[in-house]
């Protein structure tokens, strides 16, 4: 044979090898068809259980966090009153639905607590669990409350709850959960906190919140309902209209077949002659186990794959016309391989790109203090040069207070980006920081002055923290220029407390000799004015007061996106 016919006979037999192998994967589709359908409803059915454990973990822990700020509250308040209850606790239900009472009760058996009912609110005063509560009842539409005061039907005492019990048990500081039944065989979802008496005098209280489960899940932005604390939903296709009553005995169906073995990987069965497919798992959440599961048409799920079976079929029926364009097609798919993989290479750099960028924004935000610092210092020593050449001794001295000024700022961002954490500033640690730095500024003269700091365990954002560093800096200034003329000396008191509910106070108060507003001291009048204009950049305003020394108190409000908050 020529070397031709060995090529044309190789031709053939790699075409007929091509074609063995081609019908060979034909086969093995359609005979695995059934089984790659079920794989993807499975991927499916996993993702949906996985943004149900999302949605129900961050709605859960949104529950514990309100109920630690009503513990926070509850323990600073050795008194509660009826009307401060209702407009404390009224708003919150109003805007967490899900939320269906919250009370307070103590280890005596006394108890307060706010009630949504069908149409209305119920406010009950309990002073002893044996004696009648005193209700309050007023309509959902009254934002303030009201109602006429009556005596109510003797309720439960609370220590006999399964929830009083646990939280007063529970030795940690977490929350517990707790599911009990009601009277009409609904679920109850209980949320508590011990809240620990700081005197012996004061009894254990413990601060409820209950859910009803269904308005906690139907929060949560997908069809799902409530079965003997199993959480189920049904992911219903674009192209799927089941009624309500369908979709219940789908899912009553789905629960019954998992119940048996209590598998968790996908199973199917039928209803009504139609196929579903179904997933069922647990997940642990605040201390529960909860079952969650998406059930999916299998029938329309079939549709997803009809295209490449019948692409099976035809493929079958023109393997010899299509031999000629497999070479071409084989170029095709690998050139269509070799653009995934380029793709999958340029999203990996992407990625790595972009958690370089996340690991470089704390680095970045520091750099930027550092920064303005070294650009404030390169000022102050340009300033200091002139004022060398400047003969004339009050216009040197005017120079000289600017340049100060301007040290102050640069001291404030270089002990800014030496914190640990730029989003949540302590203020105790920075404060401090300034408040040390100022005082080695103006030796020898401070050398006789003491200060202390005390910020209640505040903290602020980077924002806030230079406003109020650098008023920190011209209130010290101004204490250690003026207050202590005498070699005696004296203490510089600051402090930094929360006034209402996003408005701070800080206070700078000295023991020296007094401030007189006299606008012959133009530098400490200068000072002052400094001190309103960046109290006012921060929403605030300043008062003085010159009984026993000078107090100097700055009340302002939280700027940028940041919060204050206590610890």
């Amino acid at each position: 044979m020529t070397r031709k016919q060995l090529t044309n006979i190789a031709i053939v037999v790699a075409i007929a090898v091509t074609w063995l192998l081609f019908a060979g994967l034909v086969v093995f589709g359609l005979l695995t068809d059934r089984q790659r359908t079920i794989e993807l409803g499975g991927v499916a059915l996993e993702r949906v259980m996985e943004g149900q454990h999302a949605r129900l973990s961050l709605a859960l822990h949104t529950m514990e966090q309100d109920l630690r700020k009503e513990a926070a509250y509850i323990a600073v308040h050795d008194s509660l009153t009826e009307s401060a209850l209702k407009e404390r606790w009224q708003p919150i239900m109003e805007i967490e639905w899900a939320i269906s009472s919250i009370a307070v009760a103590t280890e005596n058996g006394s108890e307060h607590e706010l009630a949504r009912l069908d149409g209305h609110w119920r406010f009950s005063t309990t002073t002893k669990a044996d004696e009648l509560p005193l209700l309050t009842e007023w309509s959902l539409n009254d934002p303030i409350g009201g109602g006429i005061p009556r005596i109510g039907e003797l309720q439960s005492d609370p220590r006999k709850s399964l929830w009083f019990g646990q939280a007063l048990g529970d030795r940690g500081s977490d929350p517990v959960w707790s599911i009990t039944t009601n009277s009409d065989s609904t679920e109850a979802l209980h949320v508590a906190l011990l809240v620990r008496a700081d005197r012996p005098t004061m009894p254990y209280r413990v601060v409820r919140f209950t859910l009803a489960p269904e308005r906690l899940i139907k929060a949560l932005g997908q069809p799902i309902s409530v079965h003997t604390e199993l959480y189920m939903s049904q992911l219903e296709l674009p192209w799927l209209r089941a009624d309500t009553g369908t979709s219940a005995l789908v899912m009553t169906k789905a629960i019954t077949n998992w119940s048996a073995g209590k598998q968790s990987v996908p199973f199917s069965f039928e209803v009504s002659g139609s196929e579903y497919l179904a997933r069922i798992g647990a997940f642990s959440a605040a201390g529960m186990q909860i079952y969650t599961g998406a059930v999916l048409p299998l029938d329309k799920l079939k549709k997803w794959t009809a295209g490449q079976r019948n692409a099976l079929k035809v493929a079958a029926c023109l393997l010899l016309v299509l031999g000629v364009l497999m070479t071409w097609v084989l170029m095709r798919s690998r050139r269509t391989d070799r653009i995934a993989l380029r793709q999958e290479r340029k999203s990996l750099t992407q990625e790595r790109k972009l958690a370089k960028v996340t690991s470089e924004r704390e680095i970045l935000d520091r750099e930027v203090h550092h920064r303005v610092k070294n650009n404030l210092q390169v000022v102050s020593s340009i300033l200091n040069l002139q004022a060398d050449r400047i003969t004339d001794t009050q216009a040197k001295t005017e120079y000289m207070r600017g340049k100060r000024r301007i040290d102050s700022m640069a001291l404030v961002h270089h002990k800014l980006y030496a914190q640990t954490d730029l989003r949540n500033i302590d203020l105790s640690i920075f404060i401090t920081q300034v408040a040390n730095a100022m005082k080695a500024m103006f030796e020898p003269e401070s050398r006789s002055v003491s200060h202390s700091v005390d910020t209640a365990g505040l903290k602020l954002n980077a924002d806030t923290s230079i406003q109020v560093g650098i008023i920190l800096c011209e209130l010290l200034t101004n204490c250690y220029k003026h207050a202590f003329p005498y070699v005696t000396g004296g203490h510089i008191e600051i402090r930094v407390r929360k006034e209402e509910q996003d408005v701070y106070r800080l206070n700078v108060k000295d023991n020296g000799k007094g401030l007189l507003r006299d606008p012959d001291k133009a530098e400490a009048e200068l000072g002052l004015e400094l001190v309103e204009a960046l109290a006012d950049q921060i929403d605030g305003r300043m008062e003085i007061s010159t009984e026993n020394g000078t107090n100097i108190s700055i009340t302002f409000r939280m700027q940028g996106d940041g919060s204050m908050r206590k610890i």
